[in-house]
Order: C-alpha cells, then structure tokens, then sequence
C-alpha cells in the first residue's frame, strides 16, 4: 500500500512539473497585466474595460464602420515585459458573452525589435490567424506562435485585434471577454489522486 500510494504522488507531481514546465513556454496576460498594459485603442472605441470576479477582462467595445470594422487594443509601446525569450507562444481566451446579439473575430499579435535603436534592427510583426465568427457564448482559445520570431528579447508592441460585421447604422456595441490559460490539467490530476488517496484511507479505516 505505501508502495502504491508513493508511486501516485509520485506521477502526479511530475505531471504537474512537466505540465508547469510547458505551461511558462506561453505567455498569457492575467488579469493585473491587461488592465494595465492593454489601454490604447485604434480604429475603434474601447469604452470601458472591467476586471471582473474570477479570471478575465471584459472589454466593451463600438464599432461604428458600415460592414467590416474591427478594433485593436494594446499596450502604447515597449511593454513592461519586453523579454520574451523564454517563451515560444503567446495565447488568451476569448469569450462571446451570450448577452452579446452578434458575432466577433479575434486576431492576436506581437513586435519585436526597434526602428531607430539599435540602428537597422528590423520591426517584425507576428500574429495568430483571424479566428472569425465566434458566436454568443462560444470560447476559443488563439495563441501566437513564436517559436521562429527574431528579437524576442526586443517586444515593443503586442495585443489584439477585434472584428466584426456591422450592419444597419453603422454602430454595434459588445462585450468581450479575454482572460489568460487556466489551470493545466495535472492539477486536476493531482487533487483527483490525493482525493483517491483519502478514500482509500477512509476506506481502511473502516475495515
């Protein structure tokens, strides 16, 4: 029994260190970095940005083209983590709230390297494709691969970018919310085991 119950911590703790390991390969905004990084707009109006309970930033946004707008919102510039060498992906949630009464696309995007300093460093952008058509209450997780960027230790610009098709007056007002990768499954494992674990001491006990 104690052989057992050594093997079960055993392969759940380095589920969740190789799980943990990966997860820091992906950079994933939480909450603090978004409200305070992501503030500047193009092309659109971002009227209010909330940090809800629980994980996520709900993001109120207007378009006021007549057919295909979109929006970007982003750090203004040289963001507070600019050293991305340790990661080769850059990934969020994004979620439709079912309050919403249409659809919304979602590109991700990040540059690296400076124009001016050191002189000739090219600007590179890289980005995830358009994931269109994410419906009222519908999740997708977009992530930016990184794995063959240049300059990561350079990022001077990253964020995202929301479109959508607007029709009738020209003016379509929704919610969006965005919120980092969750729990990785080993901890999940890991509260199963130990969970486990306790039945099958109650259930010594009992005998």
């Amino acid at each position: 029994m104690k052989k057992f119950i050594f093997l079960t911590l055993s392969f759940a703790l380095l589920g969740l260190f190789l799980s943990d390991s990966a997860q820091a390969l992906t950079f994933s905004p939480d909450d603090s970095y978004q409200m305070a990084e992501f503030v500047e707009t193009q092309e659109g109006n971002l009227n209010s940005k909330t940090d809800t309970a629980g994980p996520g930033v709900t993001y109120n946004f207007t378009l006021t083209s007549t057919g295909w707008g979109d929006v970007q919102i982003s750090d203004p510039w040289q963001p507070t983590t600019n050293n991305f060498n340790a990661y080769n992906s850059y990934g969020m949630y994004f979620t439709n709230p079912s309050t919403n009464t249409d659809k919304f696309s979602v590109e991700m995007f990040l540059n690296t390297g400076w124009t001016d300093n050191p002189p000739g460093e090219p600007d590179n952008r890289y980005s995830s494709s358009w994931v269109y058509d994410i419906a009222p209450g519908e999740t997708k997780y977009i992530s930016v691969d990184l794995t063959n960027a240049i300059n990561l230790n350079h990022v001077t610009h990253i964020g995202f970018k929301i479109g959508a098709n607007v029709n009738g007056d020209g003016d379509y007002t929704f919610d969006v919310q965005a919120s980092s990768v969750p729990l990785p499954p080993s901890v999940l494992l890991l509260g199963s085991g130990l969970l486990g674990l306790g039945l099958l001491g109650f259930r010594r006990r009992r005998n």
